[in-house]
């Protein structure tokens, strides 16, 4: 995965990766909500484990916007939205 982030903003760390291996997901679980997703590593991490639709949830403009464009570049826009 490429996630983009912007260098005056929040970084995604290896808490981030350390909390989405953590998850346990039900394979009966069709959909996943992340709430303050911010430019969205967690979800997209989760898109490896299980085939449910994710949405992330994020006020700041700027993480969107990052979170989007990673979307699009790994190409996750059937299995998630921000």
């Amino acid at each position: 995965l490429k996630i983009y982030q912007d260098s005056d903003s929040f970084k995604f760390s290896i808490d981030s990766i350390l909390l989405a291996n953590f998850v346990t997901i039900n394979n009966a679980v069709k959909n996943i909500l992340d709430i303050g997703t911010g430019n969205a590593p967690i979800a997209m991490m989760l898109t490896k484990r299980t085939n449910a639709f994710i949405t992330g949830i994020e006020i700041q403009k700027c993480s969107f916007v990052l979170a989007d464009e990673s979307i699009k570049y790994n190409k996750l826009e059937n299995q998630m939205v921000i």
